[in-house]
């Protein structure tokens, strides 16, 4: 109430405290406020506006019209097992929300180190593919082959991303993708190399943390990876905010 204004300039949704974003629409519609927001990368669609009081404020929808050509995209995700007993598998979750995203002519890898695997190569480099690159088209099938996966605690992200790295590399798509999906406690020192080294050869890395017990350490892990990779890193502790992401 103490401010005329506020003025946003290229600035994503999830940076800011979730309740000023939500008091934003009173702040218009009751207040008589006033909002300024700049576009940018990081704004409107791109910075996660959809279904939050920034999209009731603004005078503008987040959603694309049908009629828009988009690009088409390859995306691999990588899932990690969270090291702990849920109802609902989190990773798992932000997984198949990725995949409600993709339109048919986008197309969909997932990659998982099954438990055995892990054991048997601490390195991480025996990978298995439940969800082959293919065109988003069995949803149905996609979703059902990720909801099976039981998921292991990787040692080290690099093998993973190297592999995924060599699916995306040949893959016919405007916009070509690794999301790793996880706790992100595997430490390694080659992360900065590997991870500019992937978004120099035109494949961007994003990360989503979903364990809420995660230490600095291992959020900072997968923060740095995000920005290394030329992608954005996600905190999600719920399944309500996966939709979001």
């Amino acid at each position: 109430q103490r401010f005329a204004g506020i003025v946003l300039v290229d600035t994503p949704a999830d940076s800011l405290n979730p309740q000023v974003v939500s008091d934003l629409v009173s702040y218009v519609r009751d207040l008589g406020r006033g909002l300024v927001v700049i576009g940018g990368p990081h704004a409107y669609g791109m910075g996660g506006y959809s279904q939050t009081g920034l999209e009731q404020a603004l005078p503008v929808s987040m959603k694309l019209p049908k009629r828009w050509k988009l690009p088409s995209a390859a995306v691999v995700l990588i899932i990690e097992s969270l090291e702990e007993t849920r109802t609902t598998n989190l990773s798992n979750v932000a997984a198949e929300d990725i995949v409600g995203l993709l339109g048919e002519q986008d197309q969909i890898a997932v990659e998982n180190a099954s438990e055995a695997d892990a054991a048997a190569d601490p390195g991480g480099a025996v990978v298995v593919f439940p969800v082959p690159l293919q065109h988003v088209i069995n949803r149905k099938a996609i979703d059902r082959a990720i909801t099976n996966m039981v998921p292991a605690d990787l040692f080290a992200y690099v093998p993973d991303l190297q592999i995924s790295y060599k699916v995306l590399k040949h893959a016919h798509a405007s916009v070509k993708h690794i999301i790793l999906v996880g706790d992100g406690d595997a430490i390694d020192p080659t992360y900065e190399a590997v991870a500019k080294r992937i978004h120099a050869g035109g494949v961007t890395i994003s990360t989503i943390t979903t364990n809420g017990g995660l230490g600095g350490a291992d959020a900072q892990t997968r923060e740095d990876i995000a920005r290394w990779g030329g992608g954005r890193h996600y905190r999600a502790f719920n399944a309500s905010k996966m939709p979001r992401i």
